[in-house]
């Protein structure tokens, strides 16, 4: 493939991917529906997973839950409400994907010490 093929492939590539996350609007939006709360659990879980993967690297962890909790469906649901309000405090644009905000609500509720 030739280089500005490529580069136009990859820049199709990123719009797609951008277009499928969601937004603090787009939650808002949606927040009760299926899809919406699939999409906040599934986020969850990836980021457990990562955290699995990485403390089997030896690797510090994205966020540290204490050991007796089992964050589920309802707890990530809970979090990403806590961090789309403390976004809204601190005038975030509302164009900011909820994973990001997701990561930060873990790592500020569940800190690695």
């Amino acid at each position: 493939m030739k280089p500005p093929a490529l580069i136009a492939l990859m820049s199709i590539a990123l719009v797609s991917t951008a277009r499928a996350e969601l937004t603090i609007d787009d939650y808002e939006r949606s927040k009760d529906e299926s899809q919406t709360i699939a999409y906040v659990i599934g986020i969850g879980t990836a980021y457990s997973w990562a955290n699995v993967s990485l403390l089997h690297d030896m690797q510090k962890p994205l966020y540290c839950p204490p050991l007796h909790l089992a964050i589920n469906g309802s707890n990530y649901l809970d979090l990403m409400n806590d961090a789309i309000g403390a976004a809204k405090s601190r005038n975030v644009p509302p164009d900011v994907t909820i994973a990001l905000l997701l990561l930060e609500q873990l790592k500020f509720t569940f800190p690695c010490r």
